[in-house]
């Protein structure tokens, strides 16, 4: 299986692991858009990191979304006490990925948009590496012709991990520390976290430990007096999470939904505040995930907000702004310069146009996991039954047109040929410190994923896609 593996749950049966869903070749992919991916990669990271420094911006643009959509008002809550509280985060680690499709339509010169930027628990990077490199080898590729670039992502993300805890060791006098992973109680996905953490461990010589949200809760305290995140006795240096990108990762004890209740009786929520208030590096910390989140997508594409937060350089602004989709708030108040009849006539119209060309839309909430969209004729009904507030915690994203090619896709077993579309995973890894600067900023490497033309989602453990590798064309 080379490690290519995943996890099988089958009700009522114990825990039996698959090869991981894969298709039987490369996928042929243009080289100058992989190149263009690549070369954006340290600009994205750089933006993710600038944005999620102003806090500010981050509640201005969020607050109706808060306000609308309960896990996103959570991870704000979170966020505003760690700023009433004046808690700094003096290290940084990012370790994003943004996704592109490619755009092919008559007259559209656009030839590669991006679809998101992940900044929590981006995962694949260890089954992305073990794939490239099956794909590599001699064994399996016999034509020369076939250009497969080169995945170091195992190897660089760990290496970002690795530099964020010697940072840590560096800034607090500490001698010695664990690197603490958040992961979900029944993860199909182990392997992928297993390689990363066995790379951890063999390639820098540091311990890494697993554990679910409620574990940490149970087994972590705060150090007084230096706010260390001690874990069973354990000194935390770096917390990489693999979970809390979704609510499901989060219990809601008595059905609640006040934040104050929760943040002290559901221990998943407690173990989030706990973590931030620590002083271990946290990836992300909640304003990095907060700057990963659609409405943020939506609000960078705005006009002149790529410039506010990379004000030096507006080359590489225009340069990332050549890969963005149309994207629209469904925010009646987006528009603060307008008047509210203003407001709910552009939205009134944007949702006319919406109802009238479904097939170029895509209604996207403010969730990462895959299986969350809407498409179709469920977007038009999403549309008309929500609540004009209602709609702020979702945003409108122009639908990319990738052409289709054939594909084998390998999945429990069974292989079978169809017509396929692509999405391209580029990894960033970026390692600050507020008073060193940038330690770090780096493409980190790639993950390519192919599913069903007819498939509206692109998730791998979702079970809508499956992992493949770039032939570069």
């Amino acid at each position: 299986t080379h490690g290519i593996i995943m996890g099988v749950n089958v009700q009522n049966s114990p825990f039996v692991v698959t090869h991981a869903p894969i298709t039987t070749y490369p996928f042929r992919f243009p080289e100058t858009q992989f190149s263009k991916a690549i070369k954006l990669s340290k600009a994205f990271n750089t933006l993710v990191d600038n944005v999620s420094l102003d806090s500010q911006w981050l509640h201005e643009t969020l607050q109706l979304t808060a306000e609308n959509d309960h896990f996103t008002g959570m991870l704000v809550q979170i966020h505003k006490i760690i700023q009433i509280e004046r808690i700094t985060q003096p290290i940084r680690l990012g370790i994003n990925r943004s996704d592109y499709m490619q755009h092919e339509v008559l007259n559209d010169p656009r030839s590669l948009l991006q679809v998101e930027i992940n900044t929590i628990a981006s995962s694949f990077a260890g089954l992305s590496t073990k794939i490239s490199e099956l794909f590599s080898s001699n064994s399996y590729n016999r034509d020369a012709n076939i250009k497969i670039p080169e995945n170091n992502a195992l190897q660089n993300i760990s290496k970002g991990i690795s530099l964020a805890h010697n940072l840590f060791l560096s800034t607090t006098l500490s001698t010695s520390a664990i690197i603490l992973m958040v992961v979900q109680g029944c993860e199909r996905n182990f392997a992928d976290q297993r390689l990363l953490q066995f790379e951890i461990q063999e390639q820098h010589n540091l311990k890494v430990i697993r554990a679910t949200l409620a574990e940490i809760h149970l087994k972590s305290i705060l150090e007084p007096g230096t706010n260390h995140l001690l874990y069973d006795g354990q000194l935390v240096s770096v917390v990489y999470f693999r979970a809390g990108y979704t609510p499901n990762d989060y219990t809601h004890p008595e059905s609640s939904s006040d934040p104050s209740y929760l943040l002290t009786h559901s221990p998943e929520w407690a173990a989030r505040l706990l973590v931030e208030r620590a002083s271990a590096v946290k990836c992300p910390n909640v304003a990095y995930q907060l700057a990963g989140t659609k409405k943020v997508q939506q609000a960078l594409a705005a006009p002149g907000m790529l410039e506010r937060f990379l004000p030096d350089d507006s080359d590489t602004a225009s340069e990332l702004r050549s890969v963005f989709a149309g994207l629209y708030s469904l925010d009646a108040a987006a528009g603060t310069d307008k008047s509210n009849s203003e407001q709910e006539n552009e939205l009134r119209a944007l949702i006319e146009r919406v109802v009238s060309h479904p097939e170029q839309f895509v209604m996207k909430p403010q969730r990462e996991g895959g299986g969350n969209n809407f498409y179709g004729e469920e977007m038009v009904a999403q549309l008309r039954s929500l609540e004009k507030t209602q709609l702020a915690a979702f945003i409108l994203m122009e639908r990319i047109q990738p052409p289709p090619q054939l594909a084998e896709c390998l999945r429990d077993g069974v292989a079978v040929q169809r017509s396929c579309l692509c999405e391209l995973g580029i990894f960033g890894v970026f390692v600050a410190h507020n008073s060193s600067g940038v330690h770090w900023n780096e493409y980190g490497g790639y993950l390519l994923r192919v599913k069903p033309a007819e498939s509206d989602e692109g998730g791998v453990a979702a079970g809508y896609a499956v992992l493949s590798c770039p032939a570069l064309v």
